[in-house]
């Protein structure tokens, strides 16, 4: 062409668009080489290789090649599926199905990067939007949707398992808590039993200390006559009433030392 144009510079002009349908043209031929040794790549299981052929062919497309751009996605698509990047799987079949919205296989494909998701609502619409825009993939997205209701029917199985079993976990963490709080007062309640058997019978005691401090006092004093021992028995006397006083106190002291020692083991 270009020796052509030598021969006759004033055909150049004239010639122009044939050549810029011929550059196309060579683009596209040469998009849809790579897009194929894309394919044959993916089904040697070559995946960044087949994914790096099929980005080329998308690259040299030219921009009006809107159906070629949109089934080159899918195949990425596919590659990326098998690379099980779901994620990005569905990003091209998006991006397809925004060049061409009735694309059937885009919608196959993005139910099936879903369903791997577990999106099992999102991939049951894209299968009928595929079987619905190509009745010919019937057979096959029948199959499909069996498959997400079964796997719709086991997870909705595992979340009633686990319903039932954090309804089990509550109860009993409620039993624990009300068991623990039952031994709680059946503790308190036995300490203070203990407290006030301690109370009753140090007052009951201290009233039989008192009794015998009464007899004492109320005693009779013994007379002597005189040159006898009077002074001396009342000394004794004297002596005594203060013996008991004093026994009574300390009596009373290590009654509270011996409270204050079982108190300290209850806590212990």
């Amino acid at each position: 062409f270009q020796e052509a144009v030598a021969l006759v510079p004033e055909r150049e002009a004239a010639l122009k668009p044939v050549l810029d349908s011929l550059i196309v043209l060579m683009q596209g031929e040469d998009a849809l080489m790579k897009q194929r040794s894309g394919l044959i790549a993916l089904e040697d299981k070559k995946y960044p290789q087949a994914i790096s052929l099929i980005t080329e062919a998308i690259t040299l497309l030219p921009p009006e090649s809107i159906t070629e751009h949109a089934f080159f996605l899918c195949d990425r698509a596919q590659v990326y599926f098998e690379m099980k990047e779901y994620q990005t799987s569905i990003a091209d079949c998006l991006a397809a199905l925004e060049l061409r919205p009735e694309l059937a296989i885009a919608y196959l494909r993005l139910g099936s990067a879903q369903f791997e998701l577990e999106h099992y609502d999102e991939a049951l619409a894209s299968y009928e939007k595929a079987m619905r825009n190509d009745p010919s993939l019937a057979d096959q997205v029948k199959t499909k949707i069996r498959q997400v209701n079964t796997a719709k029917e086991v997870q909705q199985r595992k979340e009633r398992e686990a319903e039932r079993a954090r309804v089990r976990e509550e109860e009993m963490k409620r039993l624990e808590e009300k068991r623990a709080r039952d031994e709680k007062l059946k503790k308190e309640k036995l300490e203070k039993q203990r407290e006030e058997q301690a109370e009753k019978a140090e007052r009951t005691l201290m009233k039989e200390e008192e009794k015998r401090i009464r007899l004492v006092e109320n005693r009779p004093e013994v007379t002597v006559a005189p040159g006898g021992k009077d002074g001396d028995s009342k000394s004794k006397h004297t002596n005594s009433k203060e013996s008991l006083k004093e026994r009574q106190k300390r009596e009373k002291a290590e009654k509270e030392a011996l409270k204050l020692q079982e108190k300290e083991k209850q806590r212990v």
